[in-house]
């Protein structure tokens, strides 16, 4: 299978051991693995390591610095060879469905799709407009291929300590439309999804409406400028029905 696999890594010594399993045992199946340590502190790119010896097409990429999920998946597919990309979570589990995966690919063939999206939707849909992302709640990072053609032109996005995925789903829609596919292709494991930034506060919330915004509005500006308000609005009563719930609760 024509396929790269990219794994950014940043401090999952804990799961990282099941999915580099998962990893191994498929990994014949893959043009390439690569394997990006965001500058981890942690025994992670010890794991990495390990999991690479007698693996003849897995890599690793050695970042210097820690650059976030959005940077390091964007070097991983920057150094593949192989024309689309799958990426996997540090702490999820592949699944190694690669008839569904070839199946997909085959059926975009020469369309300007950015990007697959492997869903428990039990129909094939095409995403094209942001309120058709916004729908589907986003793009899980794990069910997903990227064609490197398209998404390796991207600009490192600006830095965010909350929402980089829900970014990332709105630059590939401006790269082109999203196929929707039945049937997930990883294993997302909650138990490890950090709480980053309480669940992302206020602030972090608006500055990711702010970055989503800023990702779509030269390709669909009337509807960016809308969803910007109806964020920053959701976002701001959600606060406020919190804020009102303590203190009812500290009456």
């Amino acid at each position: 299978m024509n396929v790269s696999l990219v794994i950014p890594v940043y401090n999952k010594a804990k799961a990282l051991e099941t999915t580099l399993s998962s990893v191994v045992a498929q990994a014949a199946h893959y043009q390439e693995i690569i394997c990006v340590n965001d500058a981890s502190t942690d025994d992670s790119l010890l794991l990495i390591q390990k999991a690479m010896r007698g693996v003849g097409n897995f890599k690793l990429l050695d970042l210097p610095r820690n650059c976030g999920p959005f940077a390091a998946r964007l070097a991983g597919v920057q150094s593949s060879t192989s024309e689309w990309v799958q990426l996997l979570d540090a702490d999820d589990i592949l699944l190694g469905d690669f008839k569904r995966i070839e199946d997909a690919i085959e059926a975009v063939d020469g369309t300007a799709c950015s990007s697959i999206f492997f869903s428990n939707s039990h129909q094939t849909q095409s995403i094209t407009t942001p309120f058709a992302l916004v729908r589907h709640r986003w793009l899980d990072s794990s069910n997903l291929l990227v064609r490197r053609s398209m998404v390796c032109h991207l600009a490192e996005s600006r830095r965010i300590q909350w929402g980089e995925d829900h970014v990332f789903s709105a630059e590939l829609l401006t790269l082109g439309f999203i196929s929707c596919r039945p049937g997930k292709i990883a294993i997302y494991r909650q138990e490890y999804a950090e709480r980053s930034v309480a669940n992302g506060d206020l602030i972090h919330r608006f500055r990711c409406a702010f970055a989503i915004h800023h990702s779509l509005r030269k390709k669909f500006p009337s509807s960016s400028l809308c969803l910007l308000m109806f964020f920053l609005a959701r976002t701001t009563m959600a606060w406020l029905y919190k804020r009102c719930k303590r203190l009812i609760r500290g009456i």
